[in-house]
């Protein structure tokens, strides 16, 4: 244990955006707890009417101190420790609510590993579709 605080496990890292559907706002693909990370996130969403939004998302994630651990993420690979370049993430959700009861979102990513993993480390995808239905 190195006496840096981690999260609680009770934290949130969803946000709305124009109030249509949520999303990771840390990314959604690697989904990083972000201890020991610089996390630099710039995004622009559109919402053409009441009812649709559209939000692309870019993250770039960096080490504060080299590691080859990470303390949480849904990344199935590790950084060797040897560069503190994480990589890169996009992610592009849309969401669309037909009538009161009915939302429908689509979330797209792909997170691009960056030096600190092994070279021949592949992208990772992510493609979701959401349906949820108020009774």
């Amino acid at each position: 244990m190195d006496g840096n605080f981690r999260q609680t496990g009770l934290e949130d890292n969803e946000a709305r955006t124009f109030g249509i559907t949520s999303y990771n706002y840390y990314g959604e693909v690697s989904d990083f707890e972000p201890a020991n990370m610089w996390i630099g996130t710039i995004g622009i969403g559109v919402r053409p009417d009441r009812n649709t939004s559209l939000v692309r998302v870019y993250h770039r994630y960096r080490q504060a101190d080299r590691n080859d651990d990470l303390f949480s993420s849904d990344l199935e690979i590790d950084p060797e420790g040897d560069d503190a370049t994480l990589g890169q993430e996009i992610d592009l959700i849309f969401a669309h609510r037909p009538n009161k009861m009915t939302k429908l979102s689509v979330t797209l990513g792909v997170f691009d590993p960056g030096d600190a993993f092994d070279r021949d480390a592949d992208p990772a995808w992510l493609a979701k579709f959401k349906i949820a239905y108020r009774f």
